[in-house]
């Protein structure tokens, strides 16, 4: 989500404030969704490269105007005075989704340990959907958050299991429009201007998925 001062209503008020986001993470994808609900060109504002923990701080001290943000600091951030969200992703479903980064040599020579990783992810995935208190229980405890503070922001985030991935995969699925985009502000942030640096849909691989199926 977007945390912005009160004193900004709207996302076409952001065109030269100061906007704390971390660099190379799902905020570029946050920001993406925005300036295209808005019509904001990227130039337009002024981006600060900030880490989720110092964001209070910047906006607390007038650093930033406002901050890409997600719990456990968004929850920080609301509950102070003279801030509140001025945009989250339930307005663009399915723009922000979070991937497993591996390196090619990893997949070329230890095919199977990944393979046991992704799995075991899964299966922590179905434990959690029948043992809910448990997983609050421990969510609660490793965020700092409440147990009543996971369940309120846990229903905006949805994971989801290898069957249900199929879809986001597709050459036509979100995930393959969504890499080039984050690449393009990723650069764009750091002022590399090569367009052969862009990352493109490729380094997408599904290999594994049904691989890590297997007992």
């Amino acid at each position: 989500m977007i945390v912005a001062s009160n004193e900004i209503t709207s996302l076409e008020q952001l065109a030269g404030k100061r906007l704390a986001l971390e660099k190379g993470s799902a905020n570029v994808l946050v920001l993406a969704m925005a300036l295209a609900k808005s019509g904001l060109q990227l130039d337009q504002i002024d981006l600060l490269p900030v880490p989720q923990g110092e964001m209070p701080v910047a906006m607390t001290t007038g650093l930033a105007d406002a901050a890409i943000t997600y719990p456990p600091t968004s929850v920080e951030l609301e509950s102070l005075v003279g801030f509140s969200r001025l945009f989250d992703t339930s307005q663009a479903p399915n723009a922000v989704i979070d991937l497993l980064i591996v390196a090619d040599e990893v997949i070329d020579q230890h095919p199977k340990e990944l393979a046991s990783v992704i799995k075991a992810h899964n299966d922590a995935l179905r434990w959690g959907q029948n043992n809910p208190s448990e997983v609050n229980e421990v969510l609660a405890k490793h965020t700092g958050l409440s147990v009543k503070e996971i369940v309120e922001f846990s229903d905006s985030i949805e994971m989801l299991e290898l069957d249900n991935q199929v879809g986001f995969w597709d050459p036509e699925g979100p995930l393959h429009s969504l890499v080039p985009v984050a690449s393009r502000i990723i650069l764009r942030f750091n002022n590399h201007d090569a367009e052969e640096a862009l990352m493109s849909s490729n380094v997408l691989n599904d290999r594994f998925i049904p691989l890590a199926e297997f007992p």
